[in-house]
């Protein structure tokens, strides 16, 4: 499953030990392969990429370090300007307050992992995403989330695992569809009390109501909230000015990667469909005027762009409930919401549908 394929791909900078104070997990491994000389693990912690590496003696190897909470690792014998093959890698999971074993055969990603509860759990989310992947090409079902992660949760609901099946449930929390709220807080209340309670959680507990509260204000089928800001040139601009017209109403950023890769996209279907009639207004979330209309000229975007300049204060953001970027909302002529969210082929599906006559 690819979610599961994990190896962080910037390998080229040095690897360095972990200066750790305290050390909460131990890693003790022996290899069979004579070859082996060194290990190298790899993850992502609370400060970014973390990595350490251990010098294999007499086919027996040691790793120490410390997690703050359970994640993802991997390890390898690919060097650190290598991105290692299959046969070189092993995903496994890492836990405060654990001290495993690791047996490997002569193939390294032939590996055992025993005296971890995690890791025993990870093999049990491993083994529904493979089954998973083998009935889907066969069989129809609820989709991966609730197949994989989601049965997985309920099953197992005293697992070190949750809080990871979780985040693999919800993926982007930004893309969560309205209809999703209710099952998505039902997956949430599997989790355990200390995970509930942290400030992230409940952050993400916010943006569920706040989504469920802006369905209802600018969700499709409700009227477009009009507004004036300024364009590009300090002159006002109006929302309802564009009364007759699809108007897709854009939010980006000059900031944001993949407002900019989605771009040329958008580019493609104001070209294709202006001339019939259809508009875009951008409405973009940044501080640098000078930023913002560099962007505009680089990624060639040739309609009406407004801002106030306030970042993720602009009042539009709280107006239309925007929690993430890129954001847009497809307005028909009458200035009513017939979609939001439209990225790629979407977007270029949904205007084929209008203006096919």
């Amino acid at each position: 499953m690819k979610k599961f394929a994990f190896w962080i791909v910037n390998m080229a900078m040095p690897f360095a030990l972990l200066a750790q104070a305290e050390p909460n997990y131990t890693i003790t491994g022996q290899v069979k392969d004579e070859t082996v000389r060194e290990v190298y693990l790899s993850y992502f912690g609370g400060h970014g990429l973390q990595t350490d590496s251990a010098r294999v003696v007499n086919h027996v190897y040691t790793l120490t370090g410390r997690v703050e909470t359970g994640m993802l690792a991997s390890l390898t014998t690919a060097g650190p300007d290598d991105i290692p093959t299959p046969d070189k890698l092993v995903s496994l999971f890492l836990l405060p307050s654990e001290k495993f074993r690791i047996g490997h055969s002569i193939k390294f990603s032939d590996a055992v992992v025993t005296g971890s509860v995690a890791n025993t759990e990870y093999r049990k989310l491993m083994d529904l995403s493979k089954a998973y992947d083998e009935k889907k090409a066969t069989q129809p079902g609820d989709g991966e989330n609730e197949e994989v992660y989601g049965r997985y949760m309920r099953e197992n609901p005293k697992s070190p695992l949750l809080a990871f099946a979780f985040n693999n449930y919800v993926g982007d929390p930004h893309s969560i569809k309205s209809e999703d709220v209710a099952r998505t807080r039902a997956v949430f209340d599997l989790l355990p009390d200390s995970v509930r309670s942290s400030s992230s959680a409940q952050a993400f507990l916010k943006q569920l109501d706040n989504k469920v509260t802006f369905d209802k204000t600018v969700g499709v089928g409700q009227p477009a909230p009009d507004f004036t800001q300024n364009d590009t040139a300090g002159h006002p601009v109006t929302l309802s000015s564009f009364r007759g017209k699809y108007v897709l109403l854009d939010f980006w950023a000059s900031w944001c990667g993949p407002c900019r890769q989605e771009n040329p996209a958008v580019v493609t279907a104001y070209h294709k469909y202006h001339d019939k009639g259809f508009e875009i207004l951008g409405v973009s979330l940044d501080q640098s005027e000078k930023s913002w209309k560099k962007a505009i000229r680089d990624d060639h975007l040739s309609w009406t762009h407004v801002s106030d300049l306030k970042y993720w204060n602009n009042t539009l953001v709280k107006m239309y409930g925007v929690q993430g970027v890129p954001q847009n909302f497809l307005i028909d002529p009458q200035g009513k919401i017939i979609a939001r969210g439209l990225r790629g082929e979407d977007l270029q599906n949904k205007l084929a549908e209008i203006y096919k006559n």
